[in-house]
């Protein structure tokens, strides 16, 4: 049985599918290395939220400061 990625529009195996209850199939709508590649952008997206909001924090503190 196969089923269409929904990020890169391949046609994949079930098995090529993180499981996931909830769905109508039973496996996530993004294949194994979609999912993972969409979970490392987000991490970096999260990671330079971060670092700007305490770049931001610094920079007041230095306003402050002086």
């Amino acid at each position: 049985m196969t089923k269409k990625c929904a990020k890169c529009g391949q046609e994949k195996e079930l098995t090529e599918f993180y499981k996931r209850s909830k769905g109508e199939s039973g496996v996530a709508s993004y294949c194994k290395p979609c999912n993972r590649q969409n979970h490392a952008d987000n991490a970096i997206k999260r990671n330079q939220k971060v670092k700007d909001a305490e770049r931001a924090k610094f920079d007041k503190l230095l306003k402050e400061a002086s």
